[in-house]
């Protein structure tokens, strides 16, 4: 693949999807974040947790781990990251888990002690009651928006990974690079089609539809290529 100037690109999306069949094979060597060339990678395991997940911990905090056990996504990919961004996503991770787990004790704290309080001096108990509930909304808000905020996974399925914010230049590597694959492919089934008219072609008299028919039952190519 041929190196991406290092100039800002046209691209307007910052998402790209990449397949589980394009991850087997190393990506363009752009690094992800800083979309500078690099050789470096780091092997990393990304999960995914619909947000409407985090909702239920006003419910029940043992219900919202559960639901979220059960759905959440993963999956590990060989990432492109410049040297000074080898920890990026740990980084992150460790960040937005503090914030979760911060929420969570910040309004279980305040809830006790509201109870607590609350028979000797009810404004306090009331005062602590409220603060342990905004402080959670708070946290979490904080939260999502820093989810939002730089490179993160928007969605995980069986067969592909979705980023988002990731650089522009990265990207157009990683569609340069598949515009390439998908040309060697058309070429080689190109190829392997004229090696089969040349061996036993098919009736001249064949459209092309039959012509496919014939690849179909000769060679069992659901394709026809």
């Amino acid at each position: 693949m041929g190196k991406i100037p290092a100039q800002h690109t046209n691209m307007t999306s910052n998402a790209i999807r990449l397949s589980k069949d394009e991850l087997r094979d190393p990506l363009p060597p752009v690094c992800i974040v800083t979309g500078e060339d690099t050789e470096e990678t780091v092997q990393q395991k990304f999960s995914y947790t619909p947000g409407w997940v985090y909702i239920l911990l006003i419910i029940n905090w043992l219900i919202c781990l559960i639901v979220a056990l059960v759905v959440t996504k993963k999956m590990t990919v060989v990432v492109p990251l410049v040297e000074d961004e080898r920890n990026y996503f740990r980084k992150r991770a460790w960040i937005q888990a503090w914030l979760v787990v911060s929420s969570i004790i910040s309004l279980g704290g305040c809830g006790i002690a509201a109870v607590a309080f609350i028979d000797d001096n009810n404004v306090l108990g009331i005062s602590l009651g409220l603060f342990g509930v905004v402080s959670f909304l708070v946290l979490l808000i904080v939260a999502a928006i820093y989810t939002k905020n730089g490179v993160h996974v928007t969605e995980i399925t069986e067969n592909a990974i979705q980023f988002e914010k990731a650089h522009p230049r990265f990207i157009e590597a990683v569609l340069q690079d598949r515009e390439e694959r998908n040309e060697e492919r058309r070429r080689w089934h190109s190829e392997r089609r004229a090696m089969r008219d040349a061996q036993e072609p098919p009736p001249k008299s064949a459209n092309a539809e039959d012509r496919d028919d014939y690849y179909r039952k000769r060679y069992h190519d659901p394709d026809g290529e």
